[in-house]
């Protein structure tokens, strides 16, 4: 039987268990996902721990908001995705019943999208709630628009890292900070080839708390 990640109790990963189950047939509007990946994300690690806000059923919950994955089943008047059509995960709703930590997940048919032909599986499970948290701050609340400057906190992060590349493919100039120097280079698309590593200066990121970055 297929494979699945569950919890009895809060605590740490070691509160995690591997537990063999039956899949589950989608109902009207849903759609079952063989995962071929899913992301760890900071999400989980509040729901495990019991830091998340909304209340989470105990014992026998599920975990994962994110992840990718090839349609397998729908169920009786599901239009959309149809079977075998690799599909994103976005933001799994009642995580702790549906989590993506597991060989197979059913969701609302809602709640999947097409992935990208030029996604790899990898990209395409951790993409979702960085890109959409990045994107709905930058683009539908702060209206970003070509030439503004913007100051991205926590550039090293995953939503940081969205944040420069949205705010790059729009056309405004991320200004990135982050107070690790390890973590500072990451701030930056790789370097063309044959040019110069990139440098505080090239990547405007600066380091050791906020403050003005030298361009």
């Amino acid at each position: 039987m297929p494979r699945v990640v569950l919890f009895d109790r809060f605590g740490g990963p070691d509160v995690l268990r591997i537990v063999e189950e039956p899949v589950v047939e989608p109902a009207a509007g849903e759609v079952r996902v063989r995962i071929e990946a899913f992301a760890v994300n900071p999400l989980d690690q509040m729901m495990r721990s019991g830091g998340l806000p909304a209340a989470v059923d105990l014992p026998h919950a599920r975990l994962g908001v994110e992840g990718t994955g090839v349609v397998d089943a729908v169920g009786p008047g599901t239009t959309g995705p149809e079977i075998g059509d690799p599909v994103v995960l976005t933001a799994v709703p009642d995580a702790s019943v549906r989590g993506s930590y597991g060989e197979y997940t059913t969701v609302p048919a809602s709640r999947v999208l097409a992935r990208p032909a030029g996604l790899g599986v990898v990209e395409a499970a951790a993409s979702w709630v960085a890109f959409s948290t990045a994107y709905g701050a930058l683009v539908e609340k702060a209206r970003m628009r070509p030439g503004d400057h913007v100051l991205v906190t926590a550039a090293s992060g995953g939503v940081g890292r969205a944040a420069i590349q949205i705010a790059n493919q729009i056309g405004a100039v991320p200004i990135a900070v982050t107070r690790q120097a390890a973590k500072w280079k990451s701030c930056s698309p790789p370097a063309p080839p044959g040019s110069s590593p990139p440098t505080r200066r090239t990547t405007r990121c600066s380091h050791r708390g906020i403050k003005p970055a030298t361009i």
